[in-house]
């Protein structure tokens, strides 16, 4: 089987270049234009490619008659697998800070507020935040200390801060979408995910800063200005959950909630050196006021630590009633904290795996020989058709963000998103049924190579994280695009749980990131699997970090 995935070829466009090719493809006579983008992006040899599954129109993981148990059972039992040695945890130093009387939730809240607002007053301003509300967060706070006063805490996570990406509901917060016009639109009610985060004494601290209308991933924002790399900060820091990545990377929040459509967890992961988890399709309610996008979109948690993230999943995850796609999911089973790898086999398409920089190639086949030295069996796979599974991604979500954010006027949005949205219009109804008939082969193709092995391992993105550009001028640039989310995107077609985690550094110190993919429903072997490789890479702490400033005393 041939590797027929090949960079994607498409100029790059700044200035009055790209405000014209913009105005050219909003105007009736933008067609041509747009059918030689789409030639030069390879969807011409897409729309030649045949297939003949039936298609398939959002993710259908294998369903279960087990009944799951409530958040707070999981979170504790989540919290316990936690005790094991080796297995740090910022929500678990939170919550016996709290226990012994060190610290408050209240002084919890204060030092978010005071290093929140260092960050923003540091140059370059870090933006993890578009918005905190301190009067809020102060009174939740004061409610959780109260609790823990009374010795009837919530939870492990009462009294911990959380932050929550802007496309998802926060009652008495606009919900922008990282869009300024749309910050008059404050949510009626909290998102499902939000809601068993306050149910379990978690502070809502703020909203996080994101790619504009989460159609892209380097995290560039002109509304709020552009979330700055921790490790970097004159370098992107993914997308579009960037605040998320940031703020839990800094140490300004020990956990955070990300979106992912495209690998808008993942990529910011990668890119700031934490970790980010797609769970399956399903397993966390996306029920919001206001959806993005609808059958690619996953919520999931981001952090520092994978321990982390492992009890924000448990956390948010579940059967909601307002989400269909979660009913019928298997009970969330905590990991076996356990850093011997024998009987654990890792499937590598190389062709795949080495389409990416050198410098990103070098470090993620240096952790699959670590990972391989402590009982990891390495086998090759092969995943055929990704050209057409990558095209289709690009089809189904472009289609699905643009129809979204096409209820806002035109001048709302920045140049480079209105051309990424003003391109996707021009996408046929026979694209968008082609592409959920390769989203059917695609997910043969990954349940194939699953039955061979237990995860399969990729780069997280084709390169590091690219520079700021001077005065963070607007680029549109869809090559860059395609490099940053070759690996992740097709995984949003087939709802496989993937998580990345910290490869290594660049030379000049820029985070390397790697994703693991596994069967349906089993994110513990992927939080596992991250937290055994954080003992195999060294881990650098960041340029800019807050934790000493917001985690409780020792």
């Amino acid at each position: 089987m041939t590797y027929n995935l090949t960079d994607l070829q498409a100029p790059v466009l700044r200035g009055a270049a790209l405000q014209a090719v913009v105005l050219a493809l909003e105007s009736p006579l933008g067609g041509p234009l747009a059918e030689h983008t789409f030639r030069l992006m390879g969807l011409g040899q897409f729309r030649r490619a045949t297939v003949d599954e039936d298609p398939l129109f959002q993710p259908a993981p294998p369903r279960s008659d087990e009944v799951p148990s409530p958040p707070a059972e999981t979170v504790a039992a989540w919290a316990r697998s936690l005790q094991a040695p080796g297995v740090p945890s910022r929500i678990l130093a939170f919550h016996r800070a709290y226990q012994e009387g060190r610290w408050t939730p209240r002084d919890a809240a204060d030092a978010f507020l005071r290093a929140w607002a260092a960050s923003e007053q540091e140059a370059p301003a870090l933006r993890a935040f578009t918005a905190v509300h301190a009067d809020d967060l102060r009174a939740q706070a004061e409610a959780a200390t109260q609790r823990w006063q009374q010795g009837q805490p919530l939870s492990v996570l009462d009294g911990v801060p959380i932050a929550v990406k802007d496309e998802t509901a926060v009652q008495g917060y606009p919900t922008t979408w990282g869009i300024r016009a749309r910050e008059g639109r404050r949510a009626p009610q909290d998102a499902t995910v939000v809601e068993r985060l306050r149910a379990l004494g978690a502070l809502i601290v703020g909203k996080t800063n994101m790619h504009e209308g989460g159609i892209g991933v380097t995290g560039h924002n002109v509304h709020y200005g552009t979330a700055r790399n921790p490790y970097a900060p004159d370098h992107y820091p993914g997308g579009s959950s960037s605040g998320s990545a940031v703020a839990t990377v800094a140490g300004l929040v020990p956990a955070a909630l990300g979106g992912d459509a495209g690998g808008s967890i993942r990529v910011p992961a990668a890119f700031c050196g934490g970790v980010g988890l797609k769970p399956t399709f399903g397993r966390v309610s996306r029920f919001s006021p206001e959806p993005l996008d609808w059958s690619v979109a996953h919520l999931g948690p981001l952090a520092a630590l994978p321990g982390d993230a492992a009890l924000l999943l448990a956390a948010v995850a579940g059967p909601d009633p307002r989400d269909p796609a979660t009913q019928g999911q298997p009970r969330l089973q905590p990991p076996a904290w356990d850093a011997d790898l024998h009987g654990l086999t890792v499937g590598v398409y190389w062709p795949w795996f080495r389409h990416a920089a050198p410098e990103v190639v070098a470090a993620n086949e240096a952790l699959v020989q670590a990972l391989a030295r402590v009982g990891a069996q390495v086998r090759e796979v092969v995943l055929p058709d990704l050209a057409e599974v990558f095209a289709a991604h690009l089809v189904v979500t472009g289609t699905e963000l643009a129809a979204t954010l096409g209820t806002l006027p035109r001048g709302a949005l920045g140049w480079e998103v209105r051309n990424t949205t003003a391109l996707a219009r021009y996408f046929r109804a026979a694209d968008l049924l082609h592409a959920q008939r390769w989203r059917a082969r695609w997910v043969r193709h990954v349940e194939a190579a699953l039955a061979q092995v237990d995860v399969l391992l990729t780069p997280a993105t084709g390169l590091a994280a690219p520079p700021i550009p001077p005065g963070e001028a607007e680029v549109s640039n869809l090559g860059q695009m395609a490099a940053i989310m070759r690996f992740v995107s097709p995984f949003n077609l087939s709802g496989h749980p993937a998580m990345v985690f910290p490869a290594g550094y660049t030379p000049d110190g820029r985070p390397v990131g790697m994703q693991a993919v596994g069967r349906y429903w089993d994110e513990a072997t992927l939080l596992r699997l991250a937290w055994v490789a954080g003992t195999l890479v060294e881990r650098r702490p960041p340029r800019r970090d807050y934790s000493a400033q917001t985690l409780p005393p020792t």
